[in-house]
């Protein structure tokens, strides 16, 4: 209940997107299923709401519950969920444990996080197809693929040489939203935003 209206009488159309995926959400629950399908669940929800829902994701996991969503956010994938599928214009593209998944992608995939300056530098060496074969960076902090045959010792010494403070480089596995990239391709993230494929 608000001073301008009383929610508790409104119909649900009436409701903003994330208050019609909680109203949703919530009736889903209440008899208490042991199988929960999700479309999107995360769609339309604030943070607050985005976590209070992953949260009881999580308790639902360990109560022995079974949680099936589709979700476009590979990261809260990766979070929540023990297997996956990743199906891109109705085909299956892979499937398995996220573990698993992630082991079969290999660790030809670095961590690296710089503290100061030398920014302009490293992005010049991570832009080097002989050693990089893709590079995501925020805030100073990049997850990089390496190329076939890259030493990553190689770029280590590159990006010190270049005088860049660097606070972390280390071997990771990717993460899934790389994998998602690496198997569906731009065009599939594409389609999937447009809501078609």
């Amino acid at each position: 209940k608000t001073p301008e209206k009383d929610w508790g009488m409104a119909k649900v159309d009436e409701l903003s997107r994330g208050m019609q995926q909680k109203v949703q959400f919530i009736g889903t629950l209440l008899h208490d299923p042991d199988l929960v399908i999700l479309d999107e669940p995360f769609s339309g929800l604030d943070p607050i709401n985005a976590q209070a829902l992953k949260d009881t994701v999580v308790e639902l996991k360990r109560r022995g519950k079974t949680v099936i969503f589709s979700t476009h956010l590979m990261d809260n994938a990766e979070r929540l969920c023990d297997s996956v599928c990743i199906i891109a214009r109705g085909e299956k593209v892979l499937d398995g444990t996220v573990v698993g998944v992630k082991e079969q992608h290999g660790a030809r995939n670095v961590a690296l996080a710089l503290d100061g300056g030398g920014l302009d530098a490293v992005a010049s060496i991570l832009r080097d197809n002989s050693l990089v074969k893709r590079a995501d960076d925020s805030n100073r902090f990049f997850e990089i693929e390496l190329a076939p045959g890259a030493d990553p010792q190689a770029l280590l010494r590159r990006v010190v040489d270049s005088g860049a403070s660097v606070q972390r480089f280390e071997m990771i596995q990717p993460s899934l939203h790389q994998i998602f990239l690496e198997k569906v391709g731009a065009s599939g993230v594409e389609e999937g935003m447009t809501g078609h494929g």
